[in-house]
């Protein structure tokens, strides 16, 4: 389906909206399909296009294109078009695949961008941590993190790498941790990453930040939405 509209898209030529751009590309990344469009960089190419992107091709598992089209987008785009958003998604895609090295060397690269790292980069590459049982990372992950913000998430993460390297008792304590600080992990709640930036939605809700959402911005929501619980739990404003 993404691909018939992304056809049809195209057939719209340059009088299309760019910001549909972006929503098209994250319904790719967020149903999974290949995103590998023609002609990405344009004049009017912008932030969320690129992370919408960046976020599809790690869905697609095309971690090298990803990297390909950053290099090309930060020689070429208006400065601010490569914000931490960006790196999130590109992070985003090397991590699925165990590939933390790579991870941790765009870290260093953020840095030297002079880009400020948040807690979102933090918990993307914490979370694949349990699958791949890195818990060398995820220390070092969930310690930067906390360093940042104090996420619930964060505790219930490094809690299941723990569970899944064997140290139960490393996991138990964390959980206590957690409790004592007055954590706690609402039940029923998912965390999304759209445009490389991390929402948390509770059933039948919608985060605060983006309650009034507009636009192509209130579209993308309601299709990622759509995409995981099969139907638009919240009315977004036209």
């Amino acid at each position: 389906m993404a691909q018939r509209i992304w056809s049809e898209y195209r057939q719209m030529g340059s009088e299309a909206k760019p910001g549909i751009f972006g929503t098209l590309l994250s319904v790719f990344a967020l149903n999974g399909d290949e995103a590998t469009p023609g002609r990405p960089l344009s004049s009017k190419f912008t932030a969320q296009m690129l992370a919408s992107a960046l976020t599809a091709y790690a869905h697609a598992g095309e971690n090298e294109a990803a990297l390909e089209l950053l290099d090309k987008v930060e020689s070429s785009a208006p400065k601010g078009t490569v914000d931490i958003k960006a790196y999130t998604a590109l992070i985003d895609g090397f991590v699925r695949k165990g590939d933390f090295d790579t991870a941790l060397q765009l870290v260093d690269r953020v840095k030297t961008r002079g880009l400020a790292l948040d807690a979102d980069v933090w918990m993307t590459i914490l979370s694949p941590c349990r699958h791949f049982k890195r818990l060398d990372i995820a220390l070092h992950a969930f310690d930067q993190c906390k360093q940042l913000e104090e996420r619930a998430a964060a505790y219930v993460l490094m809690a299941d790498v723990y569970k899944q390297c064997g140290d139960f008792e490393a996991a138990s304590a964390l959980h206590q941790e957690r409790l004592k600080g007055g954590l706690n992990k609402e039940r029923g709640a998912v965390t999304l990453l759209i445009n490389g930036a991390t929402h948390t939605f509770n059933v039948g809700t919608i985060p605060l930040e983006l309650e009034h959402a507009s636009g192509e911005t209130g579209r993308m929501v309601n299709m990622a939405l759509l995409s995981w619980y099969g139907n638009i739990i919240y009315k977004m404003h036209a």
